[in-house]
């Protein structure tokens, strides 16, 4: 059996996002049994303070709960790290270094799929 990189999920902002996510996760990976499913760890830290909060009216930082996430996502074996919270991408730069495997960032990841897929209109609803 191949060695696959644990997937760790920084979660709790949106706790139903979260698992929403994670069902995603499930329902789209092409498996014959348990074993063939990626192996996902999660943590749903509600204590991650408001993003839109500190982008727009300089609130509290959300970055050091971020990072105490990735943090214990690492010691759990994560070798790829997710954040299915859009606006906490804002903060990739800063949290990106700080974290010893790659932190996903959805909006490139996005981009390159449209550009792969070579997509030449994309809408966007918010």
């Amino acid at each position: 059996m191949a060695v696959r990189k644990i997937v760790g999920v920084i979660g709790g902002m949106g706790p139903m996002a979260t698992w929403w996510f994670c069902e995603h996760i499930t329902r789209h990976t092409r498996a014959g049994s348990d074993q063939e499913h990626a192996h996902v760890c999660v943590d749903c830290n509600t204590n991650i303070p408001d993003r839109t909060e500190a982008i727009l009216h300089g609130g509290e930082s959300p970055v050091p709960e971020l990072v105490k996430s990735g943090v214990r996502l690492q010691s759990m074996g994560a070798g790829v790290l997710v954040m299915p919270c859009v606006t906490a991408h804002c903060f990739h730069e800063e949290l990106a270094p700080r974290f010893d495997v790659p932190l996903l960032n959805m909006l490139q990841e996005t981009v390159r799929e449209i550009t792969r897929r070579q997509i030449d209109c994309v809408g966007l609803l918010a």
